[in-house]
């Protein structure tokens, strides 16, 4: 019943993205992150896009968010409208090669392998040859006492979490790998891995 009641909380786009922000420290690490392994100059796609909240660390003219909800893609639209969205699965993309870089941030946890390896795959087919995949996805928590963070795990409607090592064994059958760490924000832990062709 409590999962029921937070799954309905979080499909509302408004109320989803302020828990976020709250759980994130506001994304402080994570953009962080995403200014020092991106060009954000550059042309960007960023698979799986959500409400949109990283859009505004890029050039609007060169930016493409995707995401497969049709509620949070129109949430965007209203909220960034100088940004292009678009409502795509992330597993089929369907757009010109050319992309300087690819961003995909807490997605994957909630897909099995084979649905990480097509939207790997989809990523590989439009980005450029020297273009770069910086991929963000949530790990079990290192911190000891991270009560809050292992209460949100739990709940958390992705049950793929990985450790950052096997999330890289997976890269590794469509990418190269440039670099890996973690970071935390807020009460989240994150996997972070640099990718290339």
């Amino acid at each position: 019943m409590l999962q029921e009641l937070i799954d309905k909380t979080f499909a509302n786009p408004g109320i989803f993205v302020v828990i976020r922000r709250i759980l994130d420290n506001n994304f402080k690490k994570v953009k962080n992150c995403i200014g020092k392994e991106l060009n954000l100059c550059g042309s960007t796609l960023d698979i799986a896009c959500g409400t949109g909240d990283f859009c505004i660390l890029f050039d609007k003219s060169k930016y493409l968010g995707v995401d497969i909800s049709e509620r949070y893609i129109n949430y965007a639209k209203r909220k960034y409208n100088d940004y292009r969205f678009e409502v795509m699965d992330a597993t089929k993309i369907k757009l010109k090669p050319g992309f300087d870089n690819i961003l995909i941030c807490g997605v994957l946890h909630h897909l099995d392998k084979e649905s990480m390896l097509k939207i790997l795959d989809s990523a590989k087919k439009v980005l450029k040859k020297d273009g770069r995949v910086l991929i963000l996805e949530d790990i079990p928590s290192n911190k000891r006492f991270n009560p809050i963070g292992k209460i949100i795990k739990k709940f958390d409607t992705g049950k793929h979490i990985r450790t950052p090592e096997e999330y890289g064994r997976i890269y590794k059958e469509s990418f190269k790998i440039i670099r890996s760490y973690t970071i935390i924000s807020g009460v989240a832990d994150y996997s972070v891995y640099v990718l290339k062709k």
